[in-house]
């Protein structure tokens, strides 16, 4: 098999489940297998697979027919056009979330040595990126999985951020010092348990569901991240958080009632509003 019977081979066997994104999927898959650029697959239709290696894309494309999603097969998602580890440990990073990158560099206002707490990091994606693109940002990063702090520190390294990241195992402020941060962010478990049918296979077999669901019409969270953050903050520090497209009016709301003022709402690819500023 070649690579342009391979590129037939999966094209077929995706369709039914990736319809939409079935070229970029094959393309990602011979990559993979291959080791070679993408753009080393499109102009090399004639080179040969080896044994080992059709049978490795083999196995590759069962477990995507089984709905795994591409990032856990290969062991990694790009985000911020940067590459970082991940597993079934870890949400997959969602291009929306980049907005929440872009409020932080719009409205850090120019203060350098920028202290930021990522709350509830997983895989460190924001904490990471945040670190890459404030070159004299220190970042602490909590999350309640060990074994997704695992992966964020993986990716630090990789990285080059473990000087400035500390990633710690807490539930939200728990093991937290008080009265450190100019930033909080978060992008918080906020799907409502009742929405759990709305979900695609691929998210609901494979992701982590504490990573994705909230009590309280996905609410809960927001309450908890909020009330307690003052304590957390230098004065005139910012919180900036990811929101779920319905749920801008809500978390506006429990900001308001601890004394915040929101200055952003910042829109996502869609059109929806995807991350809130306060301060």
């Amino acid at each position: 098999m070649n690579i342009k019977q391979a590129l037939q081979f999966v094209s077929d066997e995706l369709q039914a489940i990736s319809a939409n994104n079935v070229f970029l999927e094959v393309r990602i898959l011979l990559s993979y297998i291959l080791q070679k650029p993408i753009e080393y697959i499109l102009s090399h239709y004639g080179i040969e697979l080896s044994y080992n290696q059709q049978e490795l894309l083999e196995q590759l494309v069962t477990r995507r027919k089984n709905h795994e999603p591409i990032a856990y097969i290969i062991g990694e998602t790009e985000f911020y056009s940067r590459r970082f580890f991940v597993d079934h440990n870890v949400l997959i990073p969602r291009p929306d979330s980049e907005v929440l990158i872009d409020a932080v560099l719009k409205y850090n206002e120019g203060r350098k040595e920028v202290k930021i707490l990522d709350l509830g990091t997983g895989s460190g994606i924001l904490a990471i990126t945040l670190a890459k693109e404030l070159d004299q940002a220190t970042i602490v990063a909590t999350d309640i999985s060990n074994k997704a702090l695992e992966i964020a520190r993986k990716n630090a390294k990789a990285l080059e951020v473990t000087d400035r990241t500390t990633f710690i195992n807490s539930n939200w402020y728990e093991n937290v010092r008080v009265g450190e941060f100019d930033i909080i962010i978060s992008n918080p478990p906020y799907i409502a348990t009742n929405e759990e049918s709305l979900m695609a296979k691929e998210t609901l077999l494979y992701e982590p569901k504490m990573a994705l669901f909230a009590k309280s019409d996905g609410l809960a969270n927001y309450h908890q991240i909020i009330k307690d953050a003052k304590k957390y903050l230098n004065s005139n520090g910012l919180v900036v958080l990811e929101i779920g497209f319905k749920q801008a009016a809500k978390v506006t709301e429990i900001l308001e009632e601890h004394g915040y003022k929101v200055i952003a709402k910042v829109k996502d690819l869609a059109g929806h509003s995807r991350v809130l500023v306060a301060i």
